[in-house]
């Protein structure tokens, strides 16, 4: 009877026991979660690490976050794990471990990790409160469920700009290409550190950053952003119409190369001048009344002096008409000065009004009236 009562007295404990603690089987499961994520950290912003082509993961970052999300086990959650291994030299076999933390009023765990070097893999091992996890079994095996494998990519493309106007152009003293062409080609292409070909598989994006020039220089203008299309031989181009630009401007233009990881590279600036004006001057005659057989007509003060391929002085008496007109080529007698010598005897031998138009053409096809003056001639 004694034994009976003191059997009876233990069921009714162990019950009472079972039922405060709501466990009624030995839980011997690791905590699961819902979903595992490895992101680029940027500031205070975090953004998904990028996919290339072939689908593999890249980071350029310092420092990545692994968050773990929905953690959860009947037993409760004491904490997250985050194992890092490197699998690349001169880091193979490299590991260390980090202790996740809570965001607050969620089950979900996080730790910001740095990483260097190529391959880097991070797995993330939730702890119960009875300290079931699957850190030391499945540690380092990638078919682990909550493992997240990636690039660790540093490396910086590189490049160079060309500007390749369609039509006319000339390159300046300041290596600047001056041009009046209706489109303007610039091309980029793109090299290693070592200026070896960079696979255009790895280059993510590549766009012309345009720099308008003004009174105070290039700095504190808004730059315009071009894409750029790769072509068959590996370069990535854009065209664009100079109608779209301010005339007579002078413009900076850098590429922007971007690769898949995110590293980005300026290349080293180019610089061209939209010119769709013909040089300026001063035209003028010593005097507008001459007393002999031939006078001199200059035009001073020219524009832009050093593009001046020809600058013409059409010349015609004011009796009949231009039936005597001669298109004469002037010649240089100074830096911004022109000059031509009209004799009477390639006009007729006539006297009287003589009228000279001065037009100034340039390097880039530019040809325009640059003005006129006239002439008694006794």
């Amino acid at each position: 009877m004694k034994k009976r009562i003191i059997a009876s007295v233990f069921t009714v404990f162990t019950i009472f026991a079972s039922l405060s603690t709501g466990v009624f089987a030995a839980d011997t499961s690791a905590p699961t979660a819902s979903s595992y994520s490895v992101y680029n950290l940027s500031g205070s912003q975090t953004s998904v690490i990028p996919v290339n082509h072939e689908g593999e993961t890249w980071s350029n970052r310092s420092t990545v976050r692994a968050i773990i999300n929905d953690v959860t086990d009947v037993s409760g959650v004491q904490g997250v794990k985050f194992y890092v291994k490197y699998t690349s030299y001169p880091y193979s076999n490299v590991q260390s471990e980090y202790n996740g933390q809570q965001i607050p009023n969620t089950t979900n765990w996080y730790a910001d990790i740095p990483v260097s070097g190529d391959s880097v893999t991070i797995q993330a091992f939730p702890i119960d409160n009875l300290g079931n996890t699957l850190y030391n079994s499945m540690k380092g095996n990638i078919s682990y469920q909550y493992t997240k494998s990636f690039q660790s990519d540093f490396n910086i493309p590189g490049g160079f700009t060309s500007i390749e106007p369609q039509g006319s152009y000339w390159i300046d003293a300041q290596d600047r290409y001056v041009t009046n062409a209706a489109q303007i080609k610039l091309k980029a292409t793109v090299h290693d550190s070592d200026g070896a070909p960079w696979s255009s598989s790895s280059v993510k994006s590549v766009s012309f950053r345009l720099f308008k020039n003004g009174s105070n220089g290039f700095s504190g203008y808004s730059s315009t952003y071009i894409s750029g299309n790769q072509n068959r031989s590996g370069d990535y181009v854009c065209t664009f119409n100079r109608s779209s630009l301010t005339a007579e401007t002078s413009y900076k233009v850098v590429a922007v190369i971007i690769d898949y990881s995110g590293n980005s590279f300026y290349t080293t600036p180019k610089y061209f001048v939209t010119d769709t004006q013909c040089p300026q001057g001063i035209v003028s005659a010593p005097s507008n009344t001459v007393y002999g057989d031939s006078f001199d007509v200059y035009i001073d003060n020219v524009s832009e002096a050093s593009y001046v391929d020809t600058v013409y002085f059409p010349t015609w008496t004011d009796a009949n008409g231009q039936d005597d007109l001669v298109w004469y080529t002037g010649y240089r007698v100074g830096e911004k000065t022109w000059k031509i010598t009209i004799n009477r005897s390639n006009h007729k031998n006539e006297k009287g009004l003589y009228y000279t138009h001065v037009y100034t053409s340039d390097f880039f096809g530019n040809l325009g009236f640059a003005g006129g003056t006239y002439v008694v001639l006794q």
